[in-house]
């Protein structure tokens, strides 16, 4: 109905000042007089003046500070040509703003979303957003924020939080780790100790993100230890082979920039323990793994891949691994169909690839793995 979109542009253009009444989201209705008279009283004012009064208001909650704070970073954007480019705060004059300012409010939205209400942990992920927004604001002033949010995470975060909170973890900790320059900081250290203690069993696809802010020195002490070290989760070939993890997201991931995670990588491609059996039917190749897993690739668009129905090949740890290698930026051909002496010599070339540019590696990487697509909100 008109009504229920009436009620979604009004929420949009005065975010949770808008009385509801009984209904739906989407079906739901407001006092239209009650909105009137609010609209009167607010439309002079800036979009930023409104957004800074629901940040300012103690019983907002965490949910609405976050929205706001997060609108109040967004960026000025504009396509220049085919581009896409951003450039500076879209609402700059909030700068100017004082008693409180900005950079108050983020602290202090900061500090009551790290601490637990009667046991629930929930505003933890609140606390990360916010101190990643007010990372954004000023870099500077918001290490306290960042510090606290991240102290939090690692204090209170249960197994189905960090589920939901790995990528504002591990962005919280970046910026941290980018703006102090250092892991010899005591917070940064505790950090590296506390991905080795994750319990991997309740994991997820991409809990590896949270190895990231190692990567912002690869070679340093403590990014080398989490692959190193015998009592780390990370130090083993059979984690990163594990149905929690696609050996394409993380083997081709910003972890590959870390000396000692290569080592590994180098070594499952020497790996040819069978994993399982890739046969050809019409059109498709199937990979079957002993684990359960089942991976099917389409050859309709390339018939000259394509081998007689039934014809099967091995499925090895080597194969996994150098298949996924190829999503770096202008690594060898590999096709798990091919004979395996063709696949031995296609993996020799990757290997060759790697030495080759084990200091270009940061260019190499799929764009989602990226600093930049990695730390954009």
């Amino acid at each position: 109905p008109v009504s229920g979109i009436a009620f979604q542009l009004a929420r949009q253009i005065l975010p949770e000042h808008i009385t509801q009444l009984p209904g739906s989201t989407l079906g739901g209705t407001f006092d239209v007089d009650k909105f009137r008279k609010l609209w009167d009283g607010l439309r002079k004012r800036a979009t930023e003046e409104r957004w800074m009064e629901v940040l300012s208001d103690d019983t907002a909650g965490p949910n609405k500070w976050q929205t706001v704070t997060g609108m109040l970073v967004a960026k000025r954007s504009a396509f220049v040509g085919k581009t896409y480019v951003e450039s500076g705060l879209k609402y700059e004059s909030i700068r100017s703003i004082t008693n409180p300012s900005l950079n108050e409010l983020f602290t202090r939205r900061v500090r009551q979303c790290s601490t637990p209400q009667d046991g629930d942990r929930s505003n933890v992920r609140y606390a990360l957003r916010i101190a990643y927004h007010h990372y954004l604001y000023d870099p500077k002033a918001a290490e306290p924020s960042l510090r606290m949010a991240t102290d939090a995470a690692m204090k209170h975060a249960r197994p189905l939080d960090l589920m939901t909170q790995t990528r504002e973890i591990a962005r919280c900790m970046t910026a941290l780790r980018i703006w102090t320059g250092t892991d010899t900081d005591p917070h940064f250290m505790a950090y590296s100790e506390w991905t080795k203690k994750l319990s991997l069993g309740s994991s997820r696809s991409n809990d590896f993100m949270l190895l990231f802010p190692m990567t912002v020195d690869p070679e340093s002490v403590l990014s080398q230890s989490l692959f190193t070290d015998p009592k780390s989760p990370w130090s083993s070939p059979s984690v990163l082979d594990s149905s929690r993890f696609g050996a394409s997201e993380v083997v081709s991931s910003r972890l590959l920039l870390v000396p000692a995670f290569r080592t590994i990588v180098n070594k499952m491609l020497k790996d040819v323990s069978s994993l399982g059996s890739a046969t050809f039917q019409p059109g498709v190749l199937e990979v079957k793994e002993d684990n359960g897993g089942v991976i099917q690739f389409t050859l309709d668009a390339l018939p000259k891949l394509q081998r007689p129905e039934g014809t099967t090949e091995s499925y090895r740890l080597a194969d996994k691994v150098a298949y996924a290698l190829t999503g770096l930026e202008g690594c060898p051909e590999f096709f798990l169909g091919w004979p395996q002496e063709k696949r031995d010599k296609a993996i020799g070339n990757i290997e060759s690839f790697l030495k080759k540019n084990e200091k270009n590696i940061e260019q190499l990487l799929p764009i989602d793995y990226s600093w930049k697509r990695f730390m954009a909100l």
